[in-house]
């Protein structure tokens, strides 16, 4: 479990979070806090073990804890009373090595790590393969209906798996329907069926997001950033829905312009939308807005009003992202129409707490920048930016930067780590396989030929490990479980988008499907047959070999590589 403690404090004292009392158990997360204007807020400690426990926090001077009630210590070093519990199932974590006579144990976990033992029927799947071998793409399933195809989702919602598109033109109209679908793996072959279909316009891109209600209990939403109106024009509003008897209904309206894309986020104590507003017919220097939920009476509401504007020029996608206890919200901005150049900064903001907004952190030198994806690789925190165009030379072909941001004394700052030359790049996508950090990069240039290519991280930086040419895609998704990875795409110049599977492929093209092996949960684990989780040795016919292992609706878990002796 983990969270914010406040402490009321002396302004501008320093504060220690040192120990804790009681079960068994581990305290992480960033240990000290400066005051400000009093307050010292803990915004990530978090404790791997159910229990009760009491933090003992220390300060040169006196100090009142306030949480979870407003009970006054006066001691040196008051205790904090803290219960944590264990909620639903969230996630698998990977427990015991998965090597010749060694059996690979898999946990069933909530969200803060804590062991689900009351779980007996969680269904665990492995799948082992080779991550030395260089990947192809196989299609399991004709490509699937779209129209005018920008943006495509994947997410889980109501227990689903569902897929949305997107939907912008038809050849003759903005105001189309865009389509919601649910993935069916075990279909042979597995496919995307229809689930819904939206009335939107223009669409963008949607955005899936699920609010605590009671308990464990959620409320499921998804939000459609509508670029273009028929008969508004660029001046359209975005929707937002609520998934409710096995379908998506209407809850909220927002004026937008030109969005094209809307970032969900929840952070200190509040959950937010930020809608990136592209131009409002006249001009690209539009400010962004975000809004606030609010929750009354047992329901979840949007603010009709935005809580901050932030000014921005033709933003194309917001990126919200954490480390290190601290929260930021990247902008990727296109054009610059005051210069009439593609080269200009995309901004960087930190939310400040005292303030309860964010606040201008930097920027970064980009070019007709589309999108920002943020991720983490052996706990250093990184941005790829999709730079559509090169700014020198008007062309598609172009460097697409890698940033690290690094954190200290002297503040945070971002640092190019790596160029990839690509051609009308539009999206990154990261995902883990194999324990392997990968990233899919969606290319594409009007009436040309271009391609998904997928890099894999080989220690140092990412090198290109599979490719997949296509007609033109302006985005990729990746599902992945207990069946493969695969690449959902769409193709915007075509009537149909198309969903790919990376896999190795014999001599004849046919899918070869790596050794897998299913084992039921009991008291929270899994437990699999020696060794490498499958009834052979991969050392007998690899010399590298990597374990995945997923669960329907739950996060997964990867081992490996492991190298034969």
């Amino acid at each position: 479990g983990g969270g914010g403690v406040v402490l009321l404090a002396p302004a501008n004292e320093s504060l220690s979070a040192v120990s804790f009392l009681g079960g068994a158990g581990a305290l992480s997360g960033l240990a000290t806090a400066r005051a400000v204007n009093g307050i010292a807020t803990f915004t990530d400690l978090s404790i791997d073990a159910a229990g009760s426990f009491n933090l003992s926090f220390s300060s040169p001077l006196s100090l009142r804890a306030r949480f979870p009630t407003r009970a006054d210590f006066a001691a040196r070093q008051p205790l904090h009373p803290l219960a944590v519990g264990v909620g639903p199932a969230a996630s698998l974590r990977f427990d015991a090595a998965a090597v010749d006579n060694v059996p690979p144990e898999v946990a069933v976990v909530d969200a803060g790590g804590n062991l689900v033992a009351s779980d007996s029927t969680t269904n665990v799947t492995s799948r082992v393969f080779n991550p030395a071998q260089s990947a192809s793409f196989a299609r399991p399933a004709p490509p699937f209906s779209t129209t005018g195809a920008k943006r495509v989702t994947h997410f889980e919602a109501g227990g689903r798996s569902l897929v949305a598109v997107a939907n912008q033109f038809d050849g003759s109209g903005y105001n189309i329907d865009s389509a919601i679908y649910e993935w069916s793996p075990s279909a042979n072959p597995p496919s995307l069926n229809l689930f819904q279909q939206l009335s939107t316009s223009g669409a963008y891109a949607f955005t899936a997001l699920d609010l605590p209600v009671s308990g464990t209990s959620t409320d499921s939403f998804l939000a459609v950033a509508n670029h273009y109106d028929d008969t508004t024009a660029y001046s359209a509003l975005s929707r937002v829905y609520r998934l409710s008897g096995g379908a998506y209904t209407e809850v909220a309206s927002l004026q937008t312009y030109g969005a094209a894309h809307i970032e969900s986020f929840s952070v200190g104590g509040g959950h937010y939308l930020a809608v990136a507003n592209f131009f409002d017919g006249t001009f690209h220097t539009v400010d962004s807005d975000i809004y606030r939920w609010h929750f009354a009476a047992g329901a979840w509401t949007l603010g009709a009003e935005p809580v901050q504007r932030l000014p921005t020029s033709a933003a194309h996608h917001i990126a919200f992202f954490e480390h290190g206890g601290e929260a930021y919200l990247a902008v990727s901005q296109h054009w610059d129409e005051r210069a009439s150049t593609y080269a200009l900064s995309s901004p960087v903001y930190k939310w400040d707490r005292a303030a309860a907004r964010f606040e201008p952190l930097g920027s970064l030198p980009t070019q007709a920048a589309l999108q920002m994806e943020p991720f983490a690789v052996g706990g250093a925190m990184y941005l790829a930016v999709a730079n559509s165009v090169d700014a020198l030379t008007g062309k598609a072909e172009a460097n697409s930067t890698i940033y690290r941001l690094s954190c200290g004394a002297g503040g945070d700052s971002f640092t190019p780590v790596q160029n990839v030359v690509t051609n009308g790049a539009t999206r990154w996508r990261h995902f883990t396989r194999g324990g392997i950090p990968h990233l899919a990069v969606a290319q594409w240039v009007p009436q040309n030929a271009s391609k998904v290519e997928v890099l894999a991280w080989d220690g140092a930086s990412f090198v290109r490990y599979a490719e997949l040419p296509n007609d033109g895609a302006f985005d990729v998704d990746v599902i992945a479980d207990s069946t493969g990875y695969y690449l959902v795409q769409t193709l915007p110049a075509d009537t149909s988008s198309l969903l790919e599977q990376l896999a190795e492929l014999d001599g004849g093209g046919a899918v070869v499907p790596p050794a897998s092996e299913t084992s039921v949960a009991a008291s929270g684990r899994a437990v699999f047959t020696a060794p490498g989780a499958v009834p052979a040795s991969p050392s007998a016919y690899w010399d590298t070999w990597v374990v995945d292992f997923f669960a329907d609706g739950l996060a997964p878990a990867s081992s490996g590589p492991y190298k034969a002796p």
